[in-house]
């Protein structure tokens, strides 16, 4: 299906981490204890982690759902939580995002009292400066929504 990204963070973040990446193979070459080799390449490690992780971020959409991926975090959300989509101020001055409006999860016998609500969830990862492209986003997401709507009928 549809992927998203925020282009501009994304290129930059992973150039920095590939800078470190560089100079990580660098200092690995430079080092003579072993102390110095395991501190490098700990790094080194990290700094590529780092860097597959920024190159993975964004929002997929599935038939089934979407796949939210932040630097920190992967969240799945089903087609049929979702309610709408909309555009909102986050808690960044200046900075819109997509917000997905969750309708509550049916009520399953043995669940725990209290779980019945859910919060919407702001899509961080695509969030913008500029109110239109975070609700040409929003608009994207939502027209994927009603198109897999359409196809599970």
């Amino acid at each position: 299906m549809k992927t998203w990204r925020s282009w501009p963070w994304t290129i930059a973040l992973a150039a920095v981490l590939a800078g470190f990446v560089f100079l990580g193979l660098i200092g690995l070459g430079l080092r003579t204890s072993w102390g110095e080799i395991l501190i490098s390449l700990l790094v080194t490690g990290a700094a590529v982690a780092g860097l597959l992780r920024v190159l993975a971020t964004g929002v997929r959409a599935t038939p089934s759902g979407l796949i939210i991926r932040d630097l920190t975090r992967t969240t799945r959300v089903l087609w049929t939580q979702v309610r709408r989509v909309s555009c909102a101020p986050t808690d960044r001055r200046g900075v819109h995002a997509p917000v997905l409006h969750l309708s509550a999860p049916p009520n399953v016998k043995g669940s725990r009292r209290g779980t019945g609500a859910q919060k919407d969830v702001e899509i961080t990862v695509l969030a913008s400066y500029k109110p239109d492209v975070a609700q040409r986003r929003a608009d994207q997401i939502e027209a994927a929504r009603v198109a897999a709507k359409q196809r599970s009928r």
